[in-house]
């Protein structure tokens, strides 16, 4: 997003993923729809929310980031 509206230069990650053209992913529908309805099912299911301190107080989240290919 910039300026709060779609920006167009933005290419869809959908193609890097999947790939494009003759050679594209026959499942990609079937890949994005089951992380849709598994995501929906983590949102209906569980009360995702901080964790709460020793007098029952909910924690302030900090997120901290580290930097590496995988972290």
């Amino acid at each position: 997003m910039k300026n709060g509206k779609i920006d167009p230069t933005v290419r869809d990650p959908m193609v890097a993923a999947f790939g494009y053209g003759r050679r594209i992913c026959p499942g990609r529908f079937f890949a994005e729809n089951s992380l849709f309805i598994l995501i929906c099912h983590l949102l209906t299911v569980y009360d995702i929310r901080p964790g709460l301190g020793d007098a029952g107080e909910e924690l302030e989240i900090k997120p901290e980031m580290t930097d590496g290919l995988v972290s």
